[in-house]
C-alpha cells in the first residue's frame, strides 16, 4: 500500500508520512484479529503444543475482535484530535517546488561525490556546479513569482486511473479466486473433522493453486521474488531459540516470572500473569522486534499453564501475548506522531 499512498498524496497535495504512519498503525491492528493477520500470531497458532490446546482460527478470531475494536476506536480518535485540521497533512510548498527542491538535493549529492583530482573530473564538477546554480535561481524565481502550476485533482486522478488501469483481468479474478479459496479453508480449520490441513499447508496450496491458474513457462523469474533470506532468517531464528531453550536461558526466565506471580494470593495470579506478559511483550515490542520476542514468549507463556503449582488457564495468556506483541509496534508510531 505504500507506493499508492505516496502516489495518492503526491496528487492530493498531501504530506506522506503520517498517512504511512496511519496505515503503519492500522495494519498492526488489524493484524491483531486473525491467526495470519500478523506474523507474532502464526508463530503462537503454530505451535504443536498450542495447537493441541483447542485454540482454532475461529475462536482465535472471535477473541480478538472485541479488544481490536475498541483498539481501533481509540487509535482513530486520537488520531482525529491530533490532526484535527486538514491543513495539518498539506505540504506547505507547492508540488513543484517540492519536486524542484528534490531535484537540487540529487544534483548537490552528485556534487558531493565528485573529487576533483583530475581535468576531466574538474570539467564534470564545474559542469554539475552550474546545473544547481540554475536549478537554484529556477526556485528562486518560482518562489518569487508564485507561478506554480497546480494539478487539479480531477483531472490527475483520471490520468492515474488511465496509467494505471487494471493491466490482467483474468489474473485478477484468479486471484480473487485462490484468494476465496485461501480465507474459506482459513476458516474450516475451526472444524478439524473437515480441515485437518494446518494454516501453512493451507497458505502453501493457494501459492500452488495460484502458480497453475497462471500457466507461465517462466518459473524463474517467479520464484526469483520469493524473499528466500526471510525465510531463512526465520529459519534460523527457530534454531537459535531451541538452542536458548536447550541452554536453559527460556527455563530461567519462565522460573523467574513464576516467582513473581506466585509471591501474591492465588485469585490474584492469573491477573498479574496477564498484566506481566501483556506489558512486558509491548514494551518490548516497541525497541525489539516482534518475531524473536513472540518466539522467546510463547515458551515461558507455555512453561507458565504447565506449572501445577501456578494451574494457570493456557487460552488467555494466549490471548494476552498476542494483544502485546502485536500492538506493541505501535508505540514507536504513536510516539513519533
Amino acid at each position: 500500500m505504500s507506493p499508492v499512498t505516496i502516489r495518492l498524496c503526491e496528487v492530493m497535495e498531501l504530506n506522506p508520512i503520517p498517512i504511512l504512519m496511519f496505515s503503519v498503525i492500522f495494519s498492526n491492528i488489524g493484524g491483531t484479529l486473525t491467526p495470519v493477520g500478523d506474523p507474532p500470531n502464526v508463530i503462537i497458532t503454530s505451535n504443536s503444543f498450542i495447537k493441541k490446546s483447542g485454540i482454532t482460527f475461529m475462536n482465535f478470531t472471535l477473541h480478538m475482535l472485541i479488544p481490536v475494536v475498541l483498539v481501533m476506536i481509540q487509535t482513530f480518535i486520537q488520531l482525529r484530535l491530533t490532526f484535527r485540521k486538514m491543513s495539518s497533512l498539506t505540504v506547505d510548498d507547492p508540488k513543484g517546488v517540492n519536486n524542484l527542491k528534490h531535484e537540487i538535493k540529487v544534483w548537490q549529492k552528485a556534487v558531493a561525490s565528485v573529487a576533483a583530482c583530475s581535468k576531466d573530473e574538474d570539467l564534470l564538477l564545474k559542469s554539475l556546479m552550474r546545473k544547481v546554480e540554475k536549478l537554484e535561481a529556477e526556485l528562486e524565481t518560482k518562489l518569487s513569482t508564485d507561478e506554480v502550476p497546480k494539478d487539479k485533482y480531477k483531472s490527475t486522478l483520471s490520468e492515474l486511473q488511465s496509467k494505471y488501469g487494471i493491466r490482467d483481468k483474468p489474473l485478477l479474478i484468479k486471484s480473487c479466486i485462490t484468494l476465496v479459496f485461501v480465507i474459506s479453508f482459513f476458516f474450516l480449520h475451526s472444524f478439524p473433522e473437515i480441515q485437518k490441513l494446518s494454516l501453512g499447508w493451507v497458505a502453501l496450496l493457494g501459492g500452488l493453486l495460484l502458480l497453475i491458474f497462471l500457466d507461465s513457462e517462466d518459473l524463474d523469474s517467479i520464484m526469483s521474488h520469493i524473499e528466500w533470506s526471510t525465510l531463512l532468517f526465520f529459519a534460523a531464528l527457530f534454531i537459535l531459540m531451541e538452542a536458548l531453550t536447550e541452554l536453559g536461558l527460556i527455563t530461567w526466565i519462565g522460573q523467574q516470572t513464576e516467582n513473581v506471580i506466585m509471591s501474591v494470593g492465588e485469585e490474584k495470579q492469573l491477573s498479574v500473569a496477564i498484566l506481566i506478559i501483556l506489558w512486558v511483550s509491548a514494551l518490548a515490542s516497541a525497541f525489539v522486534d516482534n518475531i524473536p520476542l513472540t518466539t522467546m514468549m510463547i515458551k515461558i507463556v507455555i512453561e507458565l499453564s504447565q506449572n501445577r503449582e501456578l494451574n494457570l488457564p493456557l487460552q488467555p495468556l494466549i490471548w494476552t501475548l498476542a494483544l502485546g506483541v502485536c500492538l506493541g509496534g505501535d508505540i514507536s508510531e504513536v510516539l513519533s506522531l
